[in-house]
């Protein structure tokens, strides 16, 4: 791949306890995206969204909780699904371990159809 076939976010956030910035989203998604921060094992959130896609890498603090682990997919799923008008069931994800954190990482199309 060369470098003029990459496509760059129009849109981009990125959040954790003490900093917040966001570059060209809508008010609605701003405060959407500012849901994220209720979260509370959440580190750090970096969204990116495309012509037709978002991109989401979220690092996530590891517990050995499972009713605290299951709280935060279930709300991040929703925070996800307000934000790309897409179905938390048909979301998916990848998720790496890390020895301080969870990494998961989303990608979805907006507004997709999905059977």
């Amino acid at each position: 791949m060369y470098i003029h076939q990459i496509e760059k976010p129009y849109a981009f956030a990125l959040l954790d306890k003490r900093n917040v910035a966001f570059y060209n989203f809508s008010s609605s998604e701003v405060v959407i995206i500012l849901s994220f921060l209720s979260i509370s094992s959440i580190i750090e959130v970096y969204i990116a969204k495309y012509k037709d896609v978002f991109e989401f890498n979220i690092s996530i603090q590891k517990t050995n909780n499972l009713d605290e682990k299951l709280q935060s997919l279930h709300q991040l799923s929703t925070i996800v699904s307000q934000l790309t008008k897409v179905e938390s069931y048909h979301i998916t994800n990848t998720q790496t371990s890390l020895d301080y954190c969870n990494q998961i990482q989303i990608k979805c199309k907006r507004n997709a159809i999905n059977h």
